[in-house]
């Protein structure tokens, strides 16, 4: 069994509200109910109330540091900086893959270092090679 933690916010006040629970569609049902009693703090403020964030943990004891954390952190300022966390992974994520396949390509590590690997070198090479080729099909 899994555990969650989520964060609901009002559509109608833009307030946030964080718990904990195991079955989270339930619980958004339970929140957006005006008859269900056990939900103090959602029946209060008025909603409807929509599910913006959720994470999954395998413990009860997890999810309910994660959940106390939130609310001494502040829940709005919690999501901004998840919101930066998630984008700087997104970033790096994207990084990583751009370096995955640039190294695909081959390098030429070492060649920089020799003194026939320059322009002018390479140029000559591409010279004589259309020397030959003209010189072969002159002769054919």
């Amino acid at each position: 069994m899994f555990f969650w933690v989520y964060i609901l916010q009002s559509e109608s006040s833009g307030r946030y509200y964080c718990g904990q629970t195991s079955n989270v569609d339930q619980r958004l049902r339970q929140h957006n109910d005006p008859e269900y009693r056990l939900s103090r703090t959602t029946g209060n403020f008025k909603g409807p109330w929509a599910l913006v964030w959720s994470r999954q943990y395998n413990t009860r004891g997890e999810a309910m540091n994660l959940e106390r954390q939130i609310k001494k952190r502040g829940i709005s300022r919690y999501l901004m900086e998840d919101q930066q966390v998630e984008s700087r992974r997104r970033r790096d994520s994207s990084r990583s893959q751009r370096d995955r396949n640039q190294s695909k390509i081959p390098s030429l590590a070492g060649f920089s270092d020799s003194p026939f690997f320059t322009f002018p070198y390479l140029t000559g090479l591409l010279h004589q090679g259309m020397r030959d080729l003209r010189l072969r099909e002159a002769v054919a």
